[in-house]
């Protein structure tokens, strides 16, 4: 995928175990990322996406040292009252990979927008550290304060020590590409605000046209099926009550370095569930792409149903990984026919 496509389609590489990306890509794959950028492509990394990249003498990190920026949220002792679990801290060499916060996160913006601040979830992305510019880095927004909606595990003053000021959001040349990394979560369907400056910050990127050609657009509104849409919207109902019933009964897995639970599949569902009975109202789903959504849809409810089965028997990590990727492959072939359609409606959606 990334040597394929267009000059100017991006990679987006988001949440997850840095570690475990960084084992499953390899050096092959590190080397691909090098081709891809010398190509003048740009990279889109968030949370995990973004540590990726930046500076590490660990493996199998080291593969990847594309920028010599450095995360503050390393230290070399246990801070005290701070847990060992892949949500807190973990070991990272002989020294320690802290996150002495979660939640919400005050940003101040360091490039025109409406808005001074912006506010984005932070579930252990990086603070780094830009070193004034050096190799073209660029501070786009930095770590400006927290809100009553952010969990501290060893209290605030840590917290503020390690992320406040430090930069979190940064742009830097790379290999004939851009990188543009994201500490927090920007692309959180919660925070709408957060989202229009992701977009303000890509869309220039991207060099969008806007007398593009408007084949494209008005593909997606010929032939559309109110029956495909409906029957995609049935089998996420579907999954939509598994997973609160799942849910329900306080379940998480620890896998590799990170914490899951029934919770981030949720977020994708629900996502995709209020944007399927938008396509509704619309009058369904475009015929030409709608088997291949319906088909993504029942796969999701599939997996969340092999999931439920698992939960029972004992050991259901692998279920609930497969459960939290259909849900991911879903989105990613029904959201560009969603935008599409919305494009050709003028609607903002």
């Amino acid at each position: 995928v990334w040597e394929g496509g267009g000059q100017r389609r991006p990679l987006c590489l988001s949440g997850g175990d840095t570690f475990a990306i960084a084992r499953g890509l390899g050096p092959e794959g590190a080397q691909a990322l090098k081709r891809y950028l010398a190509s003048g492509k740009l990279y889109l990394g968030s949370c995990a996406g973004a540590y990726l990249p930046l500076h590490s003498s660990q493996e199998p990190l080291r593969w990847f040292n594309f920028l010599p920026i450095k995360t503050h949220n390393i230290v070399p002792e246990p801070p005290p009252g701070l847990e060992f679990s892949p949500r807190t801290m973990i070991r990272y060499g002989d020294r320690f990979l802290i996150h002495p916060a979660r939640g919400e996160t005050v940003l101040e913006l360091h490039v025109p927008f409406p808005e001074q601040k912006v506010i984005a979830p932070l579930f252990g992305g990086p603070p780094m550290v830009c070193n004034g510019g050096a190799n073209g880095c660029k501070q786009l927004a930095s770590y400006r304060d927290f809100t009553s909606r952010t969990g501290f595990p060893a209290g605030s003053d840590l917290a503020r020590e390690v992320i406040l000021g430090k930069e979190a959001i940064i742009r830097a040349p790379v290999e004939g590409g851009t990188m543009l990394l994201f500490g927090p979560h920007l692309e959180h369907p919660r925070y709408s605000e957060a989202n229009r400056f992701l977009l303000h910050l890509v869309e220039p990127e991207l060099a969008l046209s806007r007398g593009r050609d408007r084949e494209a657009e008005t593909r997606s509104g010929s032939a559309l099926s109110l029956a495909l849409a409906r029957e995609t919207k049935a089998e996420l109902s579907r999954s939509r009550f598994e997973i609160q019933r799942l849910m329900s009964l306080s379940l998480s897995w620890e896998i590799g370095r990170k914490m899951y639970d029934p919770g981030k599949i949720a977020e994708l569902v629900e996502f995709a569930w209020k944007r399927i009975r938008q396509m509704e109202r619309f009058g369904g789903i475009p015929a030409r792409s709608g088997e291949d959504i319906r088909e993504r849809a029942s796969g999701l409810r599939a997996s969340v149903y092999a999931l439920k089965d698992a939960v029972p028997a004992g050991d259901s990590s692998r279920e609930m990984l497969d459960a939290l990727r259909a849900a991911k492959q879903f989105l990613a072939g029904f959201l560009p026919v969603y935008h599409q359609e919305c494009g050709r409606r003028g609607d903002a959606c």
